[in-house]
């Protein structure tokens, strides 16, 4: 009898671990990102900040397209969550509208919450690293 029991609370086990390994959390990202507006609080390429590209305006995301608000100014463009090599990226692309094409990239989601994202890209050629940080409104 104690070995069927092991055996059961074994495969339960093992059947939860394999659930929660396969399982991303790309939806709360969406969620997060699609409620309310937010702010770039941190901006850097290569350790050099260049925040001031982004400063005052806010950004929207709904559905898959965001956007950058600025007094009448506006910006649009696309947004995805991808789960890629274990990692959660939240894509952003502006197209060659600049400075907001810097921001099209696979961003990896270092930290996420319903108030605050931080993000790094990795670039593949030069090994840079840009880091991006979101802070809801």
């Amino acid at each position: 009898m104690k070995k069927i029991i092991l055996l059961s609370v074994s495969i339960l086990i093992c059947s939860l671990l394999i659930v929660s390994c396969s399982k991303d959390n790309l939806s709360n990202v969406a969620s997060y990102v699609t409620k309310g507006t937010w702010r770039v609080t941190l901006y850097q390429e290569n350790g050099i900040s260049k925040l001031y590209y982004f400063s005052n305006y806010d950004f929207t995301f709904y559905n898959s397209t965001v956007t950058a608000t600025k007094n009448a100014s506006t910006i649009t463009g696309a947004f995805s969550t991808k789960y890629v090599d274990s990692k959660n990226k939240l894509v952003l692309n502006f197209g060659n509208t600049s400075p907001f094409n810097q921001l099209n990239d696979d961003w990896e989601i270092l930290e996420e919450s319903a108030i605050k994202i931080r993000m790094q890209n990795v670039s593949g050629s030069s090994g840079g690293t840009d880091l991006l940080t979101i802070e809801k409104n």
